[in-house]
């Protein structure tokens, strides 16, 4: 339980990754009715979700096959629970295969998890000359598609960060102030 949202965002992910425990979904029971931010919330009820799917044993592969012709078609009728487990069960060696299909699937998403979980897991092979999809995140309403954007265009494009670096800077959040120095 930290005041500083980014490291609140970070702990839900490590959960939402690897928590697997009846005591941990109390815990975030517990916690989730004293949150007030919005994208926290969502990220409790995913982490949540995820917890629950883990203990009943279910499946950690692909919720739909990465089927290039269809990707789309397929990913249209998903959740965003089901579009973050096919994200993290994806083999980070089938990633620039498909990388391709980052952008685009970017610009669709609606969901501010789903959103930052596609530019961490496409990131190291995101097409160069679709970064700007990347960059333009870079003031998202989202913290974690914010950070997610920075930890990528630092490794991939520091240049596209001149413009933004005086706000990330002065940022409230100390996550950010640390990746942009």
């Amino acid at each position: 339980d930290t005041p500083i949202k980014s490291f609140k965002l970070f702990a839900l992910e490590e959960v939402i990754q690897e928590g697997c425990s009846e005591n941990l979904i109390a815990q975030l029971e517990i916690l989730k009715k004293k949150e007030t931010d919005e994208e926290c919330l969502l990220l409790f009820n995913h982490a949540i979700e995820a917890v629950r799917r883990r203990l009943a044993g279910a499946s950690e592969k692909p919720v739909f096959p990465f089927d290039p012709p269809d990707f789309f078609g397929r990913l249209e009728r998903t959740t965003p629970v089901e579009r973050l487990s096919f994200l993290k069960s994806l083999n980070p060696r089938k990633a620039p295969e498909f990388s391709r299909f980052a952008p685009e699937w970017l610009e669709k998403e609606n969901n501010p998890m789903v959103a930052a979980a596609i530019i961490k897991a496409f990131g190291k092979c995101w097409p160069q000359e679709k970064i700007d999809s990347i960059s333009s995140r870079l003031m998202s309403k989202s913290l974690s598609v914010r950070l997610a954007s920075l930890e990528v265009l630092i490794k991939l494009a520091p240049t596209q960060l001149i413009k933004a670096l005086p706000t990330l800077l002065t940022s409230d959040d100390p996550r950010t102030r640390a990746l942009a120095v």
